[in-house]
């Protein structure tokens, strides 16, 4: 997130500079529809995925944390 107002291209950028493994690329758009685009910053795949608990954290580590309630 972003409050700043800088454009995506330098968003990714600084996120490429603290070494983030993942960046969720939302919009307004996306937020209306519960998607949005995760993108590996090591491979640069970007992947459509549903704003949900239970998605998200399958995506992120493969599994939920201690701290999760979506009882994956």
């Amino acid at each position: 997130m972003d409050h700043r107002g800088r454009a995506l291209r330098k968003q990714m950028a600084l996120a490429n500079s603290i070494a983030a493994r993942f960046l969720l690329v939302l919009g307004d758009d996306e937020v209306a529809a519960k998607k949005g685009s995760l993108k590996d910053m090591d491979s640069g795949e970007e992947t459509p995925i549903e704003l949900a608990c239970e998605a998200l954290c399958q995506a992120l580590a493969g599994g939920c944390g201690p701290n999760c309630t979506c009882n994956n």
